[in-house]
C-alpha cells in the first residue's frame, strides 16, 4: 500500500473531525512540494484553499462529519507558493461505532486541464466577439407549441431559402446523423440546469453538401420564472473549419518535416520585450520549460547552460548580426541535466523596421550531436590507423625476418612466410569487424578452424564462455592458432584418421581474480616427443602469449597440450588508446625479433 501510495500523483491527506491534517501520502508531498509534512501537521485543512474554495472545503467536511462524501473544485497553493487547480473528493472514515472518525480527502491536479479549459475559454470569447460583429442567424423556439422562428440569416445557414418556412423538425431533419445526439443532449442539458449551451455540428443541405453551424442556446423566462422560449444565435462556419483543418495538417507536415530532419525547433526573439518564443523542440534542448518557452522568456534562460569554452564565439557571433552581418550562424554546444552534451547548428535572422532599429531576431536550430560524433570518430579512426599500419608493417618485417632466417630453401620459406601472414590477415580481418576494439574469442577461434578447411571435419571440438580479446590478444591468439593446426595436421592429433582435438576457455576466479584459462589438447595422434630444436613456429606457441599470462606446454604420449591462465584484465578488450597501442607496437616487433611472441 505504501508503494502504491508513493507512486500515485493524487494527494491524499486524512483529517480529524477537528478539520485539522494528520497524514499526507508521499505522492501527496510530492505534488504539494512538502519537504516536510510536520511543518504542516495539525494544520487547519480549509486554510489552504483559497476564495471560494475555503468555503467548498468547510462544506465537504461538514458533509464528511454527516457521514456523506462531497467534491469540490478549488485552487490552492503549494508549500512553495505555486497556484495549482485541484479536483478534491472528501469522505468519511468510519470508526468500530460506525460513525465517521476521520475524513479522507484525495486531490488531483488539474491544473494543466484548467489552464486548457481557460485557454479554450478565452478563444471561444474572441470568437463570439467576432460573430457579434459578424452576419448572425437568429432564432427562437416556444417551448410549448414547439414553433420556431428563424431569421433568414438563419435559414441559409440550415441551407433553407428566407421564403421558405422552417420548422423545428426541419432543423432537427438536416442535423448530420453523427450530430444529432450530441446536439439533443445539449439541449437537454439547457433545459435541465439552466445553463446555455454552445455547439458545433454539420448539416446536409438538400444538393447533399455538408456545413458546418455554430449554435448558441439559452433559456428565456416569462414572468413566474418559468422557461418559455429558448433563443439563440446561429453561425455559418464551414470555411473556418475547413481553415482549422488546413493549419493543423499544415502543422504536422511541419513538425514531420522538422522531426525527419532532425530539427530542434524555431525560435523568434522580440527584441522589443526581450522575450523569446519557441516550439517545445526547441524548448527541450536548451532545457526550458515547453510553458515557458510558449509564453515567452528571456534570452538568459536560454543559454543558461551553454557549454562555457562555446560562450564566447556564440557571444562574438550574435555582436556581428547586431553590427549588420546579415545572418546568424553558430555551432555550440548545450549541457543537458543528465551532465551529457547535446550539439546545435543555429541559423537566424535579424528583422529590423523602416527606421532600421532591430525588432526581431528569429531562426531555427538543428541538432548536429550524432554529426559532431561521427567527426571525433573519423578523427581518431584516422589517427589509430596510421598507427595500426605501423603496427603490421612492423609484425611483417618481423615474421618475415623469422620465417627467412630459419628455413632450410627459399621454398619452405616462401611457403611458412605465406601461410604466417594470411594467419595474420585473418586475424586482421576478424578485428576490423568490430572497428579493432577487439574480437570475440569463438570468431578467432572458428576463422582459425576454417582456414585450415577443419569445420566439417569433426575432430575439432570447441567450447568456451563469450569472451572478447583485446586487439593484440586477439592477433597473437590468432597467430598462435595458426601454428598450433599446421604442427597437429604435419605430426600430431590431425595427421591421422583417429586423432581429434579440444579447445577450450574459460573465465574463473583463481585467488579472488577474475582469470581467463584457455586450452588445447590434442588426442589419439601419433606419439609426441619434444623436439630437440625449437624453430620459429615452436618458440611462438611457447611464448607468445606469456605476455599475458603463465603458459605450460607438454609434449604428451597422447598429444600437444597447451595451456594459458592469464589475468582477465590482460586480455579484455581495453587496449583501444593510441598511447598504449604505440608501446604494444614496439614490445611486438622486439618479441617476434627475438622469436617471441608477436603480442
Amino acid at each position: 500500500m505504501a508503494e502504491i501510495l508513493s507512486a500515485s500523483d493524487d494527494c491524499i491527506k486524512v483529517i480529524g473531525l477537528d478539520g485539522n491534517l494528520s497524514f499526507m501520502s508521499v505522492g501527496g508531498m510530492r505534488v504539494m512540494e512538502v519537504d516536510d509534512f510536520d511543518t504542516i501537521r495539525g494544520c487547519p485543512w480549509p486554510d489552504f484553499w483559497k476564495d471560494e474554495g475555503n468555503d467548498a472545503a468547510k462544506e465537504a467536511l461538514d458533509f464528511a462529519r454527516a457521514g456523506k462524501s462531497h467534491t469540490f473544485i478549488g485552487t490552492a497553493d503549494t508549500a512553495k507558493g505555486n497556484p495549482r487547480w485541484w479536483e478534491v473528493k472528501v469522505s468519511p472514515i468510519f470508526g468500530p461505532d460506525g460513525k465517521p472518525d476521520r475524513i479522507l480527502s484525495i486531490s488531483r491536479d488539474i491544473t494543466g486541464t484548467r489552464k486548457a479549459e481557460e485557454a479554450a475559454l478565452r478563444s471561444e470569447r474572441r470568437m463570439k466577439d467576432t460573430l457579434k460583429a459578424g452576419s448572425l442567424g437568429y432564432w427562437e423556439l416556444d417551448l410549448k407549441t414547439m414553433v420556431l422562428e428563424a431569421s433568414d440569416v438563419c435559414k441559409k445557414n440550415f441551407g433553407r431559402d428566407e421564403n421558405e418556412a422552417f420548422t423545428y423538425d426541419e432543423l432537427i431533419s438536416v442535423i448530420h446523423p453523427d450530430d444529432l445526439s450530441r446536439m439533443q443532449a445539449a439541449v437537454r442539458e439547457t433545459l435541465a440546469t439552466g445553463i446555455g449551451y454552445d455547439i458545433q455540428y454539420r448539416i446536409v443541405r438538400s444538393d447533399g453538401r455538408v456545413s458546418w453551424v455554430l449554435v448558441r442556446g439559452q433559456l428565456v423566462y416569462d414572468n413566474r420564472g418559468q422557461a418559455a422560449f429558448m433563443s439563440g444565435v446561429s453561425l455559418d462556419i464551414t470555411d473556418l473549419k475547413a481553415m482549422q483543418e488546413k493549419l493543423t495538417r499544415s502543422e504536422e507536415r511541419l513538425q514531420s518535416a522538422l522531426g525527419a530532419s532532425t530539427m530542434v525547433g524555431i525560435w523568434d526573439w522580440d527584441l522589443k520585450t526581450d522575450l523569446i518564443y519557441a516550439d517545445p523542440n526547441f524548448a527541450e534542448i536548451y532545457t526550458v520549460s515547453p510553458d515557458r518557452a510558449a509564453a515567452g522568456a528571456p534570452l538568459e534562460e536560454y543559454i543558461r547552460n551553454f557549454h562555457p569554452d562555446d560562450m564566447p564565439a556564440f557571444e562574438a557571433e550574435l555582436a556581428r548580426v547586431f553590427a549588420g552581418q546579415p545572418t546568424f550562424s553558430a555551432e555550440y554546444r548545450i549541457v543537458q541535466p543528465d551532465g551529457g552534451v547535446r550539439w546545435v547548428h543555429a541559423r537566424g535572422r535579424l528583422i529590423r523596421d523602416a527606421t532600421g532599429e532591430p525588432v526581431r531576431f528569429s531562426g531555427a536550430a538543428v541538432e548536429i550531436t550524432e554529426r559532431k560524433k561521427a567527426e571525433e570518430t573519423q578523427q581518431m579512426l584516422m589517427h589509430e590507423l596510421a598507427h595500426r599500419v605501423k603496427n603490421t608493417l612492423a609484425v611483417v618485417q618481423a615474421i618475415a625476418a623469422q620465417s627467412l632466417r630459419n628455413a632450410s630453401s627459399v621454398k619452405e620459406a616462401g611457403e611458412k612466410l605465406q601461410s604466417r601472414l594470411t594467419a595474420l590477415s585473418k586475424a586482421h580481418d576478424v578485428l576490423t569487424q568490430d572497428d579493432w576494439r577487439g574480437a570475440a574469442m569463438r570468431d578467432v577461434v572458428d576463422n582459425t578452424v576454417r582456414n585450415m578447411g577443419m569445420q566439417d571435419s569433426g575432430r575439432i571440438q570447441v567450447r568456451g564462455s563469450k569472451v572478447v580479446l583485446g586487439p593484440q590478444v586477439a592477433m597473437s591468439f590468432g597467430l598462435v592458432l595458426h601454428e598450433l593446426m599446421t604442427n597437429a595436421v604435419k605430426y600430431g592429433a590431425l595427421s591421422n584418421d583417429e586423432g581429434r582435438v579440444e579447445i577450450d576457455w574459460s573465465v574463473v576466479y583463481v585467488d579472488d581474480e577474475k582469470t581467463f584459462q584457455f586450452s588445447w589438447v590434442e588426442m589419439n595422434g601419433p606419439t609426441v616427443v619434444a623436439p630437440e630444436r625449437k624453430g620459429f613456429g615452436s618458440r611462438l606457441i611457447a611464448s607468445s602469449l606469456s605476455a599475458f599470462g603463465t603458459v605450460d606446454v607438454a609434449y604428451c604420449p597422447t598429444g600437444l597440450n597447451l595451456r594459458l591462465s592469464a589475468p582477465m584484465a590482460q586480455v579484455e578488450a581495453t587496449m583501444s588508446p593510441v598511447a598504449s597501442e604505440t608501446g604494444a607496437r614496439q614490445d611486438t616487433v622486439a618479441q617476434i625479433r627475438n622469436g617471441r611472441s608477436p603480442a
